[in-house]
């Protein structure tokens, strides 16, 4: 660890063996800092190694996360000439993109990071769930975020066994922080008095309530006395999934609970959840969860 009492900056470099590499997800540094009003930005507390120029920018061999607690700033990349940053901001870094980024002069920051790699999030931006192009999510103050930041600097510091493996944990939770965040930002649900995400919630509510039922998504937009179209577009926006195929998962999720806990028969599952046969009811259930269900629930009674 390395502390600079002038600046209110700490930070520590870590140590990853093979077996935290195996991990999937093993930390480099954390650190927080405190950059003043009027302060020469990077300070000389800035950690060796990660120091640059704002003018030449840099690059490095990790992804990091950067939280900004309070103040502004300004992140500029590859992808990006210029990103004006707020208190609230937490933006990403990807290895091998050029970047730049300083707080701004007259209110400086007080500011959060951790750097990391590994499979997990290799795969990741692979599959591009995170990515340089949209590397801002703005989360506001948020307790949970600081409690993160503050249990992996404490982590970190006292280094003890298996303290990778808890960092680890920790960059994931971050990483589905900012996540979470960006795609939340994106949900457009104009209503002023919250109308179109009120009928989200009560649909999923009676979806869930009526899973045995031989209903469809249009009767139950037809109940919510809004068109199909509207409901199905509204219901995307906010989770991500249209509501029939939210209805159908849980439905396959509940028959899975059945076939794992009691004596029904695949057959009779597959009517009890509507399915139009045994037969659709196989092949869904395999599309979605990768098994047959009668290979589910011969595992089951072999392992019972």
């Amino acid at each position: 660890m390395k502390q600079l009492q002038d600046n209110d900056t700490k930070f520590t470099y870590l140590v990853a063996d093979e077996r935290d590499r195996q991990w999937g997800l093993c930390v480099n540094t954390v650190g927080f800092e405190t950059v003043s009003p009027h302060m020469k930005y990077p300070h000389p507390g800035h950690p060796e190694g990660y120091a640059f120029d704002i003018d030449k920018g840099r690059v490095i061999g990790e992804f990091q996360l950067k939280y900004i607690v309070s103040g502004a700033g300004v992140l500029k990349t590859t992808s990006h000439s210029e990103i004006k940053l707020r208190s609230g901001d937490l933006f990403l870094i990807v290895p091998g993109e050029w970047h730049t980024y300083w707080p701004v002069e007259h209110t400086g920051w007080d500011s959060y990071w951790i750097g990391f790699e590994g499979d997990i999030i290799n795969r990741w931006l692979a599959n591009d769930f995170i990515s340089s192009e949209n590397p801002v999510a703005h989360i506001g103050y948020k307790d949970q975020v600081d409690a993160l930041f503050q249990h992996a600097l404490n982590v970190a510091f006292a280094e003890e066994r298996g303290h990778q493996q808890m960092l680890g944990g920790v960059a994931e939770m971050l990483c589905a922080e900012f996540y979470y965040f960006q795609q939340s930002s994106q949900v457009d649900l104009s209503e002023s008095n919250g109308y179109d995400v009120n009928i989200v919630s009560e649909g999923r509510r009676m979806i869930r309530n009526r899973l045995e039922e031989d209903i469809s998504i249009q009767e139950i937009a037809q109940e919510l006395r809004i068109s199909y179209s509207s409901f199905r577009k509204y219901f995307k926006r906010y989770t991500g999934y249209s509501p029939s195929y939210y209805q159908q998962f849980l439905r396959l999720q509940m028959a899975k609970e059945l076939l794992q806990n009691t004596n029904a028969s695949v057959a009779d599952v597959a009517y009890r959840f509507q399915f139009v046969s045994p037969d659709y009811f196989s092949y869904r259930f395999k599309e979605v969860l990768g098994v047959s269900p009668s290979t589910f629930k011969r595992k089951r009674n072999e392992q019972s």
